[in-house]
């Protein structure tokens, strides 16, 4: 009897979260993947890891038979935006919606790891496809990152929620590890 009562418990449980699940991690695809120990010279890259409340957006672009990669920093305080531009090969393109990434570390949640799109995932959603204009930019500091469509502020400190504007979802998060040498993103497809 009471192993019944445990299962319908369980099952109670789980029906009545329903619709209330949220994942920590979106389903679109990233990957990419920086080896800092064999000269890489990913400055903005490299700092956002290695610090707090400092983010780099990070993007790749056609160069010749390979891509070039851009970096921005903007860190609190820190009001200047430094640009390094690397030369990668094809295998070490960024795959994400619309090929950008904003990489940084928090603070107010012990030094997490943030990896998020840099596309505004409710413009995204509601129009269902990429535009430059759904491109994330910093604000406040860079503790936040604004939309220019749509005017959201997302707070890049806690988890991507929004934190002005039409309430929505928070920024899409990419799976990611750095171990002080390799940095990878890979998210399932």
């Amino acid at each position: 009897m009471q192993k019944l009562l445990s299962i319908f418990f369980s099952i109670v449980l789980l029906v009545s979260c329903e619709g209330t699940v949220v994942n920590e991690f979106c389903k679109y695809s990233a990957s990419y993947k920086m080896d800092f120990s064999i000269g890489h010279t990913n400055i903005p890259l490299h700092d956002a890891l290695n610090s707090s409340n400092l983010f780099a957006t990070f993007s790749t672009v056609p160069y010749n038979s390979g891509y070039k990669i851009q970096s921005h920093t903007y860190g609190s305080g820190n009001h200047t935006e430094v640009v390094s531009e690397e030369i990668l090969s094809r295998s070490s393109r960024i795959i994400g919606l619309n090929n950008g990434l904003i990489v940084g570390r928090s603070s107010l949640q012990d030094g997490q790891l943030y990896v998020f799109d840099q596309m505004c995932p409710n413009c995204y959603k509601s129009n269902n496809f990429t535009r430059n204009e759904y491109m994330l930019s910093f604000v406040d500091n860079g503790t936040n990152a604004e939309c220019s469509a749509c005017k959201r502020k997302y707070g890049l400190l806690n988890g991507g929620v929004v934190v002005a504007g039409e309430q929505g979802e928070k920024l899409f998060r990419y799976h990611a590890s750095y171990d002080g040498r390799i940095f990878w993103v890979a998210n399932p497809q």
